[in-house]
């Protein structure tokens, strides 16, 4: 049976074979090689995390403008509404049909002055 050196046509008397070097340090580089791969692999999963995370925001921030805008719309159309509930020409008419209430006649309003100078007035029944 011939010897690993004999088979590989290389007999170095005793020194470590030229192919098994050769094979040691494709190996070696190899793992480089390796690590390097798996390094880059493993920043292009992060750089697109990043990207989908980023995206992500992206429709969620428009989701939420979306969402603002149109509860702005709904917060004008209710200060408007409030504005008309409040109108004098509204709250009169209902004063005088549902609780009969009226205007005050002479004699009626007392003015008061308080300790701040602040003027009350005072309707009597």
């Amino acid at each position: 049976m011939k010897s690993m050196n004999d088979m590989n046509g290389v007999i170095l008397n005793g020194q470590r074979p030229l192919i098994r070097s050769v094979m040691g340090l494709r190996s070696g580089v190899f793992n480089l090689l390796l690590i390097v791969a798996i390094i880059w692999a493993g920043a292009g999963i992060a750089h697109l995390w990043v990207r989908h995370q980023n995206m992500r925001m992206g429709y969620a921030i428009s989701d939420q403008e979306d969402l603002r805008e149109s509860l702005q719309t709904r917060n004008m159309a209710l200060r408007i509404q409030l504005t008309s509930l409040k109108s004098r020409e509204r709250i009169e008419p209902l004063a005088r049909q549902n609780f009969g209430m009226d205007l005050p006649k002479t004699g009626q309003v007392i003015e008061l002055s308080t300790p701040a100078g602040v003027v009350a007035k005072v309707v009597s029944q």
